[in-house]
This record gives structure tokens, C-alpha cells and sequence, in this order.
């Protein structure tokens, strides 16, 4: 897993510029981003992977949950502890994607 210096914004409001499936979540302040590829949605499910890490990651929408999935397909229990940052900019994003997509 790669360390990135302190992230100072969430990128959601950019969303909607995402460009060959990959969303700008999080960025530094120096410029570095962790990017979000979609992998599918299946309402209110979205699964995803990001730049900053080597899994997939499932977020449940309808209730800003987070759990992740292994590469034989096994899901962990959802995380129910509140998110730190790097968490809810990821879900934020996975979930902004899907209802701007369902509209």
C-alpha cells in the first residue's frame, strides 16, 4: 500500500470528469490523486479499485457502508467504524457515480 502525504480535499465535485473509467477521489497538496475505477454497479452496490490500493472495495450506497473483496471473490464483513478520510472520499465518489449514471 503506498503512503500519500496528508490529503487536504475530496475530489466528488469532479466526479463527473472522469475520464477512460478513472475518477479523481482524493488529492494531495501537492497535486498527487488517488484515482477510482468502477468495476460494477448493481444498485446500491458499487464495486471499484482505486489507485492507492491493490483490491477491490464494494461500497453499499444505501448505506454508506464499506467492505472489500478478495481475489477469490470473498467479501469481509462490512466495516461499520465511522471512515476516515481516504474511506468516505472513496465512497463518495463510488456513489456520486452511480446515482449521476441512474439519472
Amino acid at each position: 500500500m503506498a503512503a500519500l502525504p496528508s490529503l487536504f480535499f475530496a475530489t466528488t465535485a469532479f466526479a463527473d470528469e472522469c475520464e477512460k473509467g478513472s475518477c479523481r477521489t482524493a488529492c494531495d497538496e501537492d497535486g498527487g490523486c488517488i484515482y477510482l475505477h468502477i468495476k460494477s454497479i448493481n444498485y446500491p452496490y458499487v464495486v471499484f479499485t482505486t489507485t492507492y490500493e491493490g483490491h477491490k472495495s464494494e461500497v453499499d450506497c444505501s448505506q454508506f457502508r464499506l467492505r472489500y473483496i478478495s481475489d477469490n471473490g470473498s467479501r469481509t464483513s462490512w466495516d461499520l467504524s465511522q471512515p476516515d478520510f481516504i474511506k468516505q472520499a472513496k465512497m463518495s465518489t463510488a456513489c456520486h457515480i452511480m446515482f449521476h449514471h441512474r439519472n
